[in-house]
């Protein structure tokens, strides 16, 4: 970024100590080293840039991070600086509690950094805010620190906000006699479990292939799986179970209060 600035020239200095007069002062255009603009988004890193991201609170159980990403238009510090965000819209009232940021780090010496803004369903003020519509809140820089405001489409964070599951059409018949009902190896269908596959494997649906050849694969847009790899999954999901039973004061249950199982 450039500034003009007014300084005594020292080219001009070097030429009166020569005898060579006429200039005192001069406008001209420098780079101003300690200008910091912060650019942020979501989107990749170093790749796809993306000042809006949606976020479904029924793909997560407890907190999910939301990731994004800053650069820094300037030169590197010899310190460590700080940044924070302000949530902002007219859905923010019905997000409220739900959403959490932090103070955010730029270390010294680097002009890059990976953070993220923290979502929870389980706070929401109201369990069925953004079921039906979808919501939007956004995020500006907190003014006032070291860093300016970024250029334009990477200064502001737009997060889409959404709510709601719907049970995938396999679970409790297979198609066509082709495919397995995914109740077969995942048992009795609950929000929260379902909630719990997405955030686990990754996956929002998927299919069981009767006759599949391959463990997994994308066709047609769709995730295909063998039955064999429906097992495999079934055993990852025990194992992430049993982590977070260990790891909270009580264990996962739906939304009717039973304890889920796989």
């Amino acid at each position: 970024m450039k500034k003009t600035v007014k300084y005594i020239c020292s080219a001009l200095v070097a030429m009166s100590a020569m005898g060579i007069t006429g200039c005192q002062q001069s406008e001209i255009e420098c780079f101003d080293p300690q200008y910091a603009a912060l650019n942020m988004w979501f989107g990749t890193e170093g790749g796809i840039i993306d000042d809006e991201e949606v976020f479904n609170y029924s793909y997560a159980v407890g907190e999910a991070p939301v990731n994004f990403y800053a650069r820094i238009s300037g030169v590197p510090a010899d310190h460590d600086r700080t940044f924070t965000l302000q949530a902002e819209g007219a859905d923010l009232a019905l997000a409220e509690g739900s959403v959490r940021t932090e103070t955010y780090t730029i270390p010294a010496g680097k002009t890059t950094g990976t953070f993220a803004i923290y979502l929870d369903a389980s706070k929401l003020k109201d369990p069925n805010s953004f079921t039906e519509k979808e919501g939007e809140i956004t995020f500006r820089m907190v003014e006032g620190g070291e860093f300016r405001a970024g250029a334009e489409k990477v200064n502001v964070l737009r997060l889409k906000l959404r709510n709601y599951l719907s049970k995938p059409a396999e679970w409790e018949k297979g198609a066509n006699g082709l495919y397995r009902p995914l109740r077969e190896y995942f048992g009795d269908y609950s929000k929260v479990k379902h909630s719990f596959m997405i955030q686990t494997l990754g996956m929002v649906e998927f299919r069981i292939y009767w006759n599949a050849q391959k463990p997994y694969e994308v066709v047609n847009g769709e995730n295909i799986i063998s039955r064999g790899y429906a097992s495999y999954l079934v055993q990852k999901m025990q194992e992430a179970l049993k982590e977070y039973n260990a790891s909270h004061e009580k264990p996962l249950t739906d939304e009717f209060g039973n304890a889920v199982t796989f």
